[in-house]
């Protein structure tokens, strides 16, 4: 996928997602999840998206569903 459908957001939105990103990784270490959304920032998902999805995981407390495990199993 091409990275020109990538839209920026100001400075601050950016700040709160590495605030995010680190509240994340305190909570849950360097857990496979949160490594992906990261990776995906300014790939193939936008700012808004990557601070969606890094707020749920901080929100819910838990990064995968009841009774699923990060290896698939």
């Amino acid at each position: 996928m091409r990275g020109d459908n990538i839209i920026p957001f100001p400075l601050d939105v950016r700040v709160a997602i590495e605030l995010e990103i680190h509240r994340a990784v305190a909570r849950f270490g360097h857990n496979v999840e949160i490594m992906a959304i990261a990776a995906k920032w300014h790939g193939t998902m936008d700012d808004r998206q990557v601070l969606t999805a890094l707020r749920k995981i901080n929100q819910i407390g838990d990064t995968l569903p009841k009774g699923q495990t990060d290896d698939g199993y």
